[in-house]
């Protein structure tokens, strides 16, 4: 099974990322992809949230366990195991602070025996990039300011 996805960001309308997975890849794979794609710090959370079609959250894979209940560990968590529909959605918090987000749908899924080693594989990445953090806005500053006080 190899899933297709597009990634967009409501941040800049030129960008478009494409990612293949295994169905047997999991969400940590898939987080890596992105983070490897995007060019992002490791060292920062993210999440996956699979939604509905109104992009509205139904359930979480974190990158560690953060003592939640009903939340699902990125490791742990097949793409076999979610992505089940062509026009599925899901959301990829890569910002924690401000909640800021990829948009993820499935383009398409194709049933076939492909040799798992060549996934994740980048399709396409174009347009402006998202910065991972955003520095000067008001409210990050104020927090970074009250960490740095402390």
């Amino acid at each position: 099974m190899m899933v297709h996805f597009l990634l967009l960001c409501d941040e800049s309308e030129s960008f478009i990322l494409e990612i293949q997975l295994h169905g047997e890849n999991t969400f940590l794979d898939f987080h890596r992809a992105i983070q490897s794609a995007m060019h992002f710090d490791t060292n920062y959370l993210a999440s996956f949230w699979r939604t509905d079609d109104h992009w509205n959250k139904v359930s979480e894979a974190t990158l560690i366990d953060m003592d939640r209940e009903g939340r699902l560990l990125m490791e742990d968590l097949t793409i076999r195991d979610w992505c089940r529909t062509k026009g599925q959605k899901f959301l990829y918090i890569f910002d924690y602070f401000t909640e800021r987000s990829l948009f993820v749908k499935i383009m398409d899924i194709d049933i076939m025996n492909a040799d798992s080693s060549v996934f994740p594989k980048i399709v396409k990445i174009e347009g402006q990039r998202p910065l991972q953090l955003r520095t000067g806005e008001k409210y990050i500053d104020g927090l970074l300011d009250g960490f740095s006080t402390n």
